[in-house]
This record gives structure tokens, C-alpha cells and sequence, in this order.
């Protein structure tokens, strides 16, 4: 019977018995015993010697202290295991529950938690082996752990953990959280591990991460961590980040640069963010956040996204699909996101483009220049008089140097405040009115004609051998829905004292019969008091176009008789119906008089195979037209 104690000693009592034929136990109590700020104490110890070499004990310790990064309080260890010359040392051949009353690691402190170690794979937790001691062991049922990082609660739980030392050990089905469920940082892994033996770190897999009410999630992660000098660093070998929003502002982007560090309380991500199919770069990412007062911002920067055959813009935001096709061009910007415990409280941006060129519904568009300014980025939303200047327009007629006012609403609308362009010695005009830039449900513009010229008009489509005059007005509805562009009720008509419409040239054949020709002789120059189109019908398929004379009289350069004077006297009427697809219907028109400007391509020889298509290298001289056009100067 032993009994220590007093000045720098333990205070324990030890009691050894003999057994007899070489056998003795033992039994062992000691207070705890400190050595600057740690202490250890053996509550109960027993352990019997056989005399045989083999050693068998049980018992508990309780342990505080510090550790690298961190420190211990009441940690209750269970003792329990075996010794033997032949079979070596072994610890926990069944479950084990190991308690402790504080722990911190760097910023992060939990108050009392408990943990059950099982041996794993039929053997005992603990053994000794060629190298040393090896461990093997695995976390009884779903794992949970609480407590403070900083002033932010932090709740860890795994759905199963087990242990390999030398090795590491592996969590599946990690879930995080820092903050308030609402307002928090919260971060999943599928699989997660830990090295054990050396540098705090390990890999991570199928990985989750949101932050707070951002409505962004980074997904689908994978790479490295490492924790040294009380900073956590992250490092992302693939990451995908996406919207949580519904309907999503942007599609998915991913990452193979994304980094995270957590230090003092803090985290900060970078990365730069590129389309998924081409791996071209959209976008550079820098985000801070403070869990303490759970508030943060993003920084986003766009440098130079350029479109072209290979990205186009439903390729990024599927908010572009439906509306813009076939876009060239290049956007640059900078956005910013801010956030509170609330949600956010800000996210704004500026872009711009220089000139993009882009298909759209009713027609080519080239040149597009602007700014937008969002009030809202993440909502898609911008203040009133956002502008933007084109170029060119092309529904079927050039229009050149114009401009939108619009403002984007909540619900992705776009509000169109106003457009015009200068047209042929007037203008065009696009009227207000409100376009659902999501929705399936139809989109109507109504586009207004002022005060155009009829001669300007015919000039820009190269009519030569047309004349006209007169100034006409009106407007031009058009319907936008999933089957395309529709015309409905377009109307013009000439204002003032009407005007004249000639035919200048000379017929493309040269016989069409006595009256035929005396009639054409007769009517080749009309002057008119009274002119409307209407048109309606599909912008992309057949457009029925009405035309009505009123007050007809023969104009300049018109054969005159007797029968065309008394014909003068009448109340004439003459009314056009012409069935054409709307973009072809200008070409249409001129080929009436000019069949060299559009033609059978087989009659030309121009189909591959033809004997007679002289192809791109041959020196045969082209055949002349059948008749050119003429002047106006003719006699």
C-alpha cells in the first residue's frame, strides 16, 4: 500500500495485492495533478498481471490542458485494455464514450459534448502494430457537434465517421452551419476527410455552400483544405454556382480556382467563373463576410465576355433565350452585392457594350451601344431611361441611327418607354408599352410611321425604275408570341394632297399585247389624292397586304387620248391584294420589272453539278441580262 502526496507530488493511493502463482493486481485513485495550466487524473485504475506475461486493466482519466491550437476541459477518457509479450498492446475491444466538458480549437469553443468510438472492421480500436500504434474506429450512429465560432452559433453534424491512424479519418454526409438557419453560412459535403499523422488538412468532395439570404449556392465542390496559424483555406478544384432564385437570373457557372479562407471570424472567397461548355471566363468573384455581424458583400467583374458562334447570351442567362439569337459582340461591367443578418440589402451593376450585333424577332440588329444600370442585379431590375442606340434595325427595311428608352421591372418586365429613328425624311417610332421578357404569353410593339417619303422610301430598297411621291403616316402593331412575329392592323396612309407613283423604265418583256401595252402606255404615271396599306399577317411567313388608290388621274410621262380624258372623269377605285412572305416582299415587287435582280438559281447555273455553273476559278465571261433597266432620261 503506497500513499503520495505534499509538495510537487500527486495526491493517489496505490494498492498492489498477490494473487499467487505470479499474479498480482492493482488498484490506483490520484487526485488531479497540475503542471502549469494542464492537469491529469485517474479517477479508478485497475490492472491485473497474470504471471504469465500478459497484462489486462480498466479504469477512466480525466484530462485538461492545452493542445496545438487549442484547448481541453474535462476530457473523461475511458481506460481499457490489454498487454501481453506475444500479441503486443491493445486498447477498446467494444464501444467506447469519451465526454468532455469545454473544448476550443483557434475561435471556435463548445461546451459539453459526448462521443461513442466502436471498433471497426472486428478489431480493437487501439492496437500496436509494425509501425507503432495503429487506431481504427468509427462514430457510433449520426455525429453532432455545437457551439460557438466567434459570437456565431455553429452546429456540425455527420452522418458517419471512421477513424485510420496512420491514415485518416473520413466523414460522409457533413452539414455545417454558422449563424442563424435563415441569415447563416451553411455548407455541405458528401464526403470529407481529415489526414492524421502530419499538417491539419484533407480533401473534400460533392460539396455545398450558401451564405446566408444570398440567393447563390456554390455546388457540386470538390479539392482541398488545410488549417494552420488559426486560418482555414479551402481550395476549389471544381465548384458550380448557380441560382437559387426561380425563374434563375443566370445559368449555371463553374469554378476550378475558387478559394475560401476563414480567419478571425471572417471569410473571403475569390474565384473566376466560366460557362460550362466552352470554359470561357463570364465572371471574377470576390466575396468578405463577417460572422460576427453576419453582413458581407460580393464583388463581381466582368472584363471582357465575348459573344460568338461558340457562347451566346441564353448560354449565361436564359432570360436572353426567346428574345436574341445569332449575338457578336463584347460586354464589360462591375456589380456589387451587399448583405445583412436580413437578407440582402443591395446588389447593383453597370455594363456596357460598344456595338452588339444580334437576331432578334423582328429582325437583324447591328451596332447596339449602350449602359444599363441595375438598381437591382440579382432582381434584373433598373431605374427609368436606361438607353440604348442601334445602328441598324432591319424588319424587311433598313432603319438607321435610333434609340430605345426602356426600364426593366420586377417579374423580369421590361417597360419601353420609347424609341425612334430617323426614316426615310420622317421618322420611326416605337411606341410605350410593357414586355414580359419570360413569359410564353404574347409581346405587342407598336411601331408609329411619321411624315415618311415616299421617293426616300423607294430609294433606300434601290427601285430604279419607280418613282413616287408623297409623304405617308401611321402605324404598325406587332405581335410577339412563341410562334414568331405577327403584323396586326398595320396601317399607312398618305397624308396632304396625295402624290404620283411612275414607272420610268421600259417593260422587262417587250411584247404583252396591243392593250396590254396601250393600257400600260396609259397608266405607267398615276397621280393619287387618297393612298392606304393595311397589312396583317406573320413576319417570318405571309403577310396579306391591301393597297387602296383613291382619286386616281394620269400623271407626268403618260400617254394621253381621248379614252384616257374621258376615263379621268370617272370616280376610280384601285385596290391591290398582295400575299407574300413579309421579307421578301420588297424583292418581290422589284423583280416585276428587273428579273436579272432576283432569279432561278438553276437557270443561272449557280446549283453545284451544273454543266453550265462555270464555277469560282473559271475565266467564262458572265451572260448579259435580258434587259437592263433604263433611266429616267430615256426616250
Amino acid at each position: 500500500n503506497l500513499a503520495t502526496g505534499g509538495a510537487g507530488l500527486p495526491v493517489a493511493q496505490l494498492r498492489i495485492v498477490p494473487r499467487g502463482q505470479g499474479a498480482y493486481a492493482l488498484k490506483l485513485a490520484m487526485d488531479a495533478y497540475s503542471a502549469g495550466d494542464a492537469s491529469l487524473a485517474l479517477p479508478q485504475f485497475e490492472a491485473l498481471w497474470n504471471g504469465r506475461g500478459e497484462l489486462d486493466f480498466a479504469g477512466s482519466a480525466r484530462l485538461s490542458g492545452p493542445f496545438p491550437g487549442g484547448r481541453v476541459e474535462g476530457l473523461a477518457l475511458p481506460l481499457q485494455g490489454r498487454w501481453s509479450e506475444a500479441g503486443g498492446f491493445a486498447m477498446y475491444d467494444a464501444c467506447q464514450t469519451v465526454r468532455v466538458e469545454r473544448l476550443r480549437v483557434s475561435n471556435f469553443a463548445s461546451g459539453r459534448q459526448a462521443l461513442t468510438l466502436c471498433p471497426d472492421r472486428g478489431r480493437s480500436i487501439v492496437r500496436s502494430g509494425p509501425g507503432g500504434l495503429q487506431m481504427a474506429a468509427r462514430l457510433a450512429g449520426p455525429t453532432r457537434l455545437q457551439g460557438k465560432l466567434g459570437s456565431s452559433d455553429l452546429a456540425l453534424a455527420a452522418g458517419a465517421v471512421r477513424i485510420d491512424f496512420p491514415g485518416s479519418a473520413r466523414l460522409s454526409d457533413v452539414d455545417l452551419l454558422i449563424g442563424p438557419a435563415q441569415s447563416g453560412t451553411h455548407i455541405t459535403a458528401g464526403d470529407f476527410s481529415v489526414d492524421l499523422g502530419g499538417a491539419l488538412g484533407g480533401t473534400y468532395a460533392d460539396a455545398e455552400a450558401t451564405i446566408g439570404a444570398v440567393p447563390l449556392v456554390l455546388t457540386h465542390g470538390a479539392g482541398r483544405w488545410s488549417f494552420a496559424n488559426a486560418i482555414l483555406d479551402v481550395q476549389g478544384d471544381e465548384w458550380l454556382l448557380r441560382d437559387r432564385q426561380a425563374p434563375a437570373g443566370f445559368q449555371p457557372l463553374i469554378t476550378d480556382d475558387m478559394r475560401l479562407t476563414l480567419a478571425d471570424g471572417r471569410i473571403a472567397v475569390t474565384g473566376i467563373l466560366d460557362e460550362p461548355q466552352t470554359l470561357r471566363p463570364v465572371v471574377r468573384v470576390a466575396i468578405a463576410h463577417d460572422l460576427a455581424s453576419v453582413t458581407g458583400h460580393a464583388d463581381l467583374s466582368v472584363d471582357a465576355l465575348t459573344f460568338d458562334d461558340r457562347l451566346q447570351p441564353e448560354m449565361v442567362s436564359n432570360i436572353a433565350l426567346g428574345i436574341i439569337a445569332n449575338t457578336r459582340g463584347l460586354v464589360t461591367g462591375q456589380g456589387r452585392i451587399d448583405w445583412s443578418s436580413t437578407g440582402v440589402t443591395s446588389s447593383t451593376g453597370r455594363f456596357r457594350t460598344d456595338s452588339l450585333d444580334f437576331a432578334a424577332a423582328f429582325g437583324p440588329v447591328t451596332g447596339l451601344a449602350g449602359e444599363i444600370v441595375f438598381t437591382d442585379l440579382l432582381g434584373f431590375e433598373t431605374g427609368p431611361g436606361q438607353v440604348v442606340r442601334l445602328a441598324q434595325v432591319n424588319p424587311g427595311f433598313a432603319v438607321y441611327n435610333g434609340l430605345i428608352r426602356y426600364q426593366i421591372l420586377p417579374g423580369f418586365k421590361m417597360r419601353v418607354e420609347g424609341g425612334e429613328w430617323p426614316f426615310a425624311g420622317g421618322r420611326l417610332l416605337l411606341d410605350p408599352g410593357m414586355v414580359d421578357l419570360v413569359s410564353e404569353e404574347p409581346r405587342r410593339l407598336v411601331f408609329l410611321v411619321d411624315r415618311v417619303d415616299a421617293a426616300q422610301f423607294l430609294a433606300g430598297f434601290d427601285f430604279e425604275n419607280i418613282n413616287a411621291t408623297g409623304q405617308f403616316t401611321g402605324v404598325i402593331p406587332i405581335v410577339f408570341d412563341k410562334d414568331g412575329g405577327h403584323v396586326r392592323g398595320g396601317r399607312l396612309e398618305v397624308i396632304g394632297d396625295g402624290g404620283t407613283l411612275a414607272y420610268v423604265g421600259e417593260l422587262t418583256y417587250e411584247d404583252l399585247g396591243t392593250m396590254a401595252n396601250f393600257a400600260f402606255n396609259a397608266l405607267r404615271s398615276l397621280r393619287y389624292r387618297y393612298l392606304v396599306v393595311e397589312m396583317d399577317g406573320d413576319l417570318a411567313g405571309e403577310v396579306i397586304t391591301k393597297i387602296r388608290f383613291d382619286g386616281l388621274s394620269q400623271g407626268e410621262g403618260a400617254s394621253r387620248n381621248f379614252l384616257t380624258r374621258q376615263v379621268e372623269k370617272l370616280p376610280l377605285q384601285f385596290n391591290v391584294t398582295i400575299a407574300a412572305p413579309f421579307l421578301q416582299l420588297i424583292t418581290s415587287a422589284r423583280s416585276l420589272y428587273d428579273t436579272q435582280y432576283i432569279t432561278d438559281p438553276g437557270v443561272l447555273g449557280l446549283l453545284p453539278g451544273q454543266v453550265n455553273n462555270p464555277g469560282p476559278n473559271s475565266t467564262t465571261p458572265a451572260k448579259p441580262g435580258i434587259q437592263p433597266p433604263e433611266s429616267e432620261d430615256r426616250p
